[in-house]
């Protein structure tokens, strides 16, 4: 796994100075089906990628290629967001990132968030622990130890927050709120003790949102599930989480996914 690791860690960077190259730059941004932007800077940074893990022979799924429906057999895929948090790369926030994760029968097995702007990446391989790699140091993570919902940091994106989760924070006395860009990051700073919970409620997020960063929060200590609290499970056919997903220190979960249950 380690030598799968270190592939992977190569190509994200060099995704990563691909990204850096083109970032401020006028670059022309189209709208998907389902109404998200994408620019031709996410489809190169989804060929390097694609590009650069093919020789390990797994299948893919990725947000600007959904791939064959063969994969539903392959015992391992890889599970790709070229530049996830692409709203924030367009306005020059810094607060996106390049997510890569495998997954085997079901579950991310490894996973890598980098975000270039800053040249942080989070990494994670199961049962071999969380890490980030910043300014030449590799240092291991583990989440927070806040049991008391009364001093939670909850992490909300940067455009936009949903019912539940405004109820949910008002229900729970939470009042310390981190706005920040690309669910992955978001998760990577539960993992660095940034902060404790995010949740979101959204039928609409696919894997490729969270599978690189659901192993690294679970190797750091912390707990992703949907909002019913089951594990997250990747390569489905329908590749949506349907169900939201609650990601959190673990101390807190229960609590948060009780009071899930109660206001919905």
């Amino acid at each position: 796994m380690e030598k799968i690791l270190e592939k992977v860690k190569e190509v994200v960077r060099r995704s990563g100075k691909e990204i850096m190259k083109n970032y401020g730059d006028d670059n022309e941004v189209t709208t998907k089906k389902d109404k998200t932007p994408v620019t031709e800077i996410d489809l190169l940074s989804e060929k390097i990628i694609i590009d650069g893990l093919s020789e390990l022979g797994y299948g893919f799924l990725s947000e600007e290629r959904l791939g064959s429906k063969d994969r539903l057999d392959d015992e391992r895929i890889w599970v790709i967001d070229p530049i996830d948090g692409t709203k924030d790369f367009i306005n020059q926030t810094g607060e996106f990132s390049v997510m890569v994760g495998l997954v085997e029968n079901n579950e991310s097995i490894l996973g890598v968030v980098y975000q270039p702007a800053f040249d942080k990446l989070y990494f994670a391989t199961k049962g071999g622990g969380a890490y980030l790699e910043e300014a030449g140091k590799i240092k291991k993570m583990n989440v927070s130890r806040t049991d008391d919902c009364g001093d939670i940091k909850m992490l909300a994106s940067r455009y936009h927050m949903m019912d539940l989760e405004q109820n949910l924070s008002r229900e729970m006395d939470i009042t310390d709120f981190l706005s920040h860009g690309s669910a992955g990051l978001k998760i990577a700073l539960i993992a660095e003790q940034k902060a404790d919970l995010y949740i979101n409620s959204s039928d609409r997020t696919a894997e490729w949102d969270i599978c690189a960063a659901d192993i690294i929060i679970r190797e750091a200590g912390g707990m992703i599930t949907d909002m019913n609290g089951s594990r997250i499970m990747y390569n489905k056919e329908n590749y949506l989480n349907l169900k939201g997903y609650v990601v959190s220190n673990g101390l807190v979960h229960d609590k948060v996914l009780a009071k899930i249950k109660e206001l919905r």
